[in-house]
């Protein structure tokens, strides 16, 4: 998993979907290499979560956004949504504390 977090409120930009670009490749070629197989076997996928509120994409890079979340390996996320995620996850935990707590 592959998490790339921008201020609230930010369009991304044709240069940080670059980096997105070289990220996604970087680990397409290490789980294609053969010298990885073990890792290929516990991991054979990857995906990208993006955290950002717009995107001011122009050219390649906005078909390359366009592909990968037709794929299904790019996901973007507001940060209003990322944040309600981020407190039912955090009360999901406290909550399992608690039971466990009562339990012993």
């Amino acid at each position: 998993q592959i998490i790339e977090i921008k201020e609230p409120k930010h369009a991304l930009t044709n240069t940080e979907m670059d980096r997105i670009i070289t990220y996604y490749e970087q680990f397409e070629a290490f789980i294609e290499d053969p010298k990885h197989k073990e890792f290929k076997d516990f991991a054979n996928d990857f995906h990208i979560t993006l955290v950002c509120d717009k995107e001011n994409l122009t050219g390649a890079q906005k078909a390359t956004y366009s592909s990968y979340r037709e794929k299904g390996k790019l996901t973007p996320i507001a940060w209003s949504a990322f944040l309600l995620r981020t407190e039912k996850t955090h009360q999901e935990f406290l909550d399992e504390a608690e039971r466990m707590k009562k339990a012993n």
